[in-house]
């Protein structure tokens, strides 16, 4: 047997840093919009997800993906969400709220949009005064 798989394993294993997500799909959540287990009217977030029978245990958040069709507006707030899954939901009118947990504030996708274009407005100002 070579000398590799006689020694043991040791160093760094990123398991215990890894995230747990449940993930839901758009196609999963119009159905649950159709069947009525989801108000739409209403911001869509874990709590009702899970009354809707569509995530069970959250350890460290939602993500949602986007398998499937939405047709419905719906607001979304869930921890992550793929970038096809946020044009699918603005697509069909809707939005998708993301909370950034790490730095203890909320986030949308136009927040990010709108910082970087007064970031990108200062910069040109402070250029043109000197």
């Amino acid at each position: 047997m070579p000398l590799y798989r006689r020694l043991p394993k040791r160093g760094f294993n990123n398991k215990k840093f890894s995230r747990v997500l449940e993930t839901v799909n758009t196609g999963q959540l119009q159905a649950a919009i159709e069947a009525k287990r989801v108000d739409a009217k209403k911001p869509v977030d874990e709590a009702a997800l899970r009354a809707a029978g569509l995530v069970n245990k959250s350890r460290d958040g939602v993500k949602l993906l986007a398998k499937g069709a939405i047709s419905t507006k719906v607001t979304v707030h869930v921890d992550h969400a793929s970038a096809a899954a946020i044009k699918a939901v603005e697509a069909a009118g809707g939005s998708v709220v993301l909370s950034d947990d790490e730095k203890g504030r909320k986030t949308t996708k136009n927040d990010d949009d709108s910082e970087k274009a007064s970031a990108g407005g200062e910069a040109e100002d402070s250029g043109a005064k000197a």
